[in-house]
């Protein structure tokens, strides 16, 4: 199964692990992500870290920032 790991793709699967659509993705430089994100229960932001984390595609960078 290949994932294309896309904006659109990363908002759903926030919507999909946090329940809302709150997420902000800028790219910081070619390769390199960064994923904000407004979630006041950890172990779902945790979930939703951990699944881009172990989906993105090999060699990119991704940062994350939960504004809680």
């Amino acid at each position: 199964m290949y994932i294309i790991f896309s904006i659109e793709w990363i908002k759903e699967k926030a919507r999909d692990f946090m329940g809302f659509g709150d997420t902000i993705i800028s790219q910081v430089k070619p390769g390199t992500i960064k994923i904000k994100s407004k979630c006041k229960q950890e172990s779902k932001y945790n979930d939703f870290k951990n699944f881009i984390l172990e989906n993105k595609p090999i060699g990119a960078t991704v940062i994350f920032e939960n504004c809680i």
